[in-house]
């Protein structure tokens, strides 16, 4: 059994512990756990002067209670969290890695400018993103959904985006939401729903499939 705590950095220093770049997405960018590829790391402006700046905040604030409070199991296990500043020498290393693996967009997704504040994560690289190939749609759908509901009952977010790359499955078989984006406001029916119908309502309402919304894709 690996020990946790060799994976999880002694020092702050995010240039100790940056492997190379693994993948970006819309609003932060993945790379590898220098040293434990099997674990990867994740880097969220704070301070993006759009629509990305309150999506990040309330993810990052999200991870950070995770972490601090305990992982219920439906999302990947994380095992650091840090907020920091942007300096120039941290940005120039982000930058280094990200240009020596040709993946300037991620530049783009980071908009880095010094003195940001930055936050980064460690979490587990998941065995398989989407659905699973072995269930029908609407079995895919309802574990999503599971996770979904076990979240909100558990830290009360509502997540949504839950389209098959921002969920898949552990070494273990565990359906998770890899990729989270928070709920501001999240609706008043959801409060009075115990855990039957806040899945039914997650799947109708936020779960996608591959080939097209889940309330759509049951059943077929």
């Amino acid at each position: 059994m690996i020990n946790i705590d060799s994976i999880r950095p002694i020092a702050n220093d995010i240039m100790n512990y940056l492997g190379d770049y693994y993948a970006s997405g819309e609003f932060g960018v993945v790379f590898e756990r220098k040293g434990f590829p099997e674990w990867l790391v994740k880097i969220v402006n704070l301070d993006a002067e759009d629509d990305e700046n309150l999506i990040n905040q309330e993810q990052a604030l999200f991870i950070d209670e995770v972490f601090k409070v305990g992982n219920n199991g439906s999302l990947p296990t994380i095992i650091y969290f840090k907020e920091f500043e942007l300096t120039e020498m941290i940005k120039k290393h982000i930058s280094n890695v990200i240009l020596r693996n040709d993946a300037p967009r991620a530049l783009q997704v980071l908009n880095m400018e010094i003195g940001d504040l930055m936050a980064v994560w460690i979490m587990e690289k998941l065995e398989h993103i989407g659905e699973d190939a072995d269930l029908t749609n609407e079995e895919n759908a309802i574990k999503v959904g599971q996770a979904a509901a076990n979240i909100f009952e558990d830290y009360g977010y509502i997540v949504e985006d839950l389209h098959n790359q921002n969920y898949g499955q552990t070494n273990d078989g565990r359906f998770v939401i890899l990729d989270p984006k928070i709920v501001t406001e999240p609706p008043n029916e959801v409060f009075l729903m115990d855990n039957e119908q806040l899945v039914k309502w997650f799947v109708e309402n936020k779960v996608w499939m591959r080939d097209g919304k889940a309330s759509l894709a049951i059943g077929n």
